[in-house]
């Protein structure tokens, strides 16, 4: 099994239908399991993080911290990620770190020149996302900050060239093209593998930018829009359990 700089991080990602659970190692990806959960995240969560670790000779005890999504996304299957990493940070005393979904998705495009919009699909008819730049492979700039609402407000919201992507990019794409009108002769789509493959790596920056060792990981953690614990979760996701 190879080594990055020796501190392990299981990282998992409920915030979409996409349930996501890796093991990291610096900025390797020791193992990796991506499945379409379907909103039943409390029933293959667990089952799966336990088949991720004994396929790598891992145990909890084995690993130096957790890192979970805090969206936004959905509020079931974000309940059922901080539920479950919650009760891993009570029972092993590891460090837990959380880190916003759709900034992690532009970490996926690090290549891009043109401004990044990740979409996800919030409640019916309305969407989450943000804008974000690249400059140079390392800073990533927030142009736009995180917003939800109707696909007319995406539509508005969006200027000169642009590479949209996500979930709520795909189910809505149709109704987005139209919206967009004559600006969508401007617009990039990704490749769907870069919704895909954040569920393995949507924890690298906020953990690896700067090498940390395991003392330096404390409880809450070395970045600001954490929630150590899953304490303070934001507000918009409370507003949302009434809609899940």
């Amino acid at each position: 099994m190879g080594k990055g700089n020796g501190v392990r991080i299981l990282a998992v990602d409920t915030a979409t239908t996409w349930q996501s659970v890796a093991v990291l190692d610096g900025t390797e990806v020791l193992a990796r399991s991506d499945q379409d959960a379907a909103g039943a995240h409390a029933k293959w969560l667990v089952p799966t993080i336990d088949r991720v670790l004994r396929a790598n000779g891992l145990t909890l005890a084995s690993l130096d911290g957790l890192a979970v999504s805090i969206g936004p996304g959905s509020f079931t299957g974000l309940r059922v990620g901080l539920a479950t990493m919650q009760g891993f940070r009570a029972v092993t005393g590891l460090p837990l770190v959380a880190v916003p979904t759709l900034e992690a998705m532009a970490w996926n495009l690090r290549r891009a020149s043109q401004p990044v919009c990740p979409i996800l699909k919030a409640r019916a008819g309305e969407v989450y996302w943000a804008v974000y730049q690249w400059e140079g492979n390392d800073m990533l700039r927030c142009l736009m900050e995180e917003r939800v609402g109707p696909l007319e407000l995406v539509g508005r919201s969006i200027e000169g060239p642009t590479v949209v992507f996500g979930e709520g990019w795909q189910i809505y794409r149709d109704e987005l093209w139209r919206l967009l009108g004559d600006r969508a002769r401007d617009m990039c789509e990704a490749h769907p593998e870069a919704m895909v493959s954040k569920r393995a790596g949507f924890m690298r920056k906020h953990l690896w930018v700067t090498p940390y060792r395991p003392d330096e990981l404390g409880a809450t953690g070395p970045y600001p829009n954490q929630h150590p614990g899953g304490a303070g979760l934001p507000d918009w996701t409370k507003s949302l359990s009434e809609n899940s």
